[in-house]
C-alpha cells in the first residue's frame, strides 16, 4: 500500500488542501468522508474536484469507481480494515490523514484483540471513527452514552 507524504498537511485544522494538487496535479482524487469536522477545509477539497465515495445508510462503501493509480484520501477518523484492504488491492495511492490519537486507539484495540478481552468503545454507532476502531477488534461493545453504562459482555 503506497502512502503519500502529505499526511499531516491534510488532517489538521489549519490544513492546506492545495498541497494535495502539488503532490498529485492530474490524478483523479477521492475521499471516503469529510476530511475533518471543518467545513472550510471540506469545501476547499470539493472546489478542487475531490469526489466523495459515498455509502448508503447501513451499507458498506463501494469502491467500484476507484481505479488503479487514483488517489484516495482517508479522513482523520480513519477507515475500516476492510476498506484499507480493498484499496490496497486496487493499487491506489493512499493519502492517510488518520489522526494520531485515533491510530493510538487502533493499536490498543488490536493488542487487546490478541488476548481474551472485550473492548468497550465509547462512540456513536455508525460514525466513521467508531466503525474503524471496531474493525480492528473481534470482541467489542459500543457504548454511546452514560445511560448505557450497564452494558457488559458475559462471554
Amino acid at each position: 500500500m503506497r502512502s503519500a507524504t502529505i499526511r499531516v498537511l491534510l488532517g489538521r485544522r489549519e490544513s492546506r488542501p492545495e498541497c494535495l494538487r502539488k503532490q498529485f496535479p492530474d490524478e483523479k482524487t477521492w475521499i471516503t468522508n469529510e476530511i475533518i469536522h471543518n467545513p472550510t477545509v471540506n469545501r476547499r477539497l470539493e472546489e478542487m474536484k475531490v469526489e466523495r465515495i459515498r455509502s448508503e445508510e447501513g451499507r458498506q462503501r463501494q469502491f467500484k469507481m476507484v481505479q488503479k493509480g487514483d488517489v484516495v484520501i482517508l479522513p482523520a477518523f480513519g477507515a475500516g480494515v476492510d476498506e484499507m484492504l480493498t484499496l490496497s488491492e486496487k493499487d491506489v495511492q493512499i493519502v492517510d490523514t488518520t489522526c494520531p490519537w485515533v491510530s493510538e486507539v487502533w493499536n490498543t484495540v488490536e493488542k487487546q484483540n490478541k488476548g481474551d478481552y472485550t473492548s468497550i468503545i465509547h462512540g456513536v454507532y455508525g460514525h466513521e471513527e467508531t466503525v474503524a476502531i471496531a474493525s480492528f477488534d473481534g470482541k467489542h461493545v459500543v457504548v454511546q452514552n452514560v445511560d448505557q453504562k450497564h452494558i457488559r459482555s458475559d462471554e
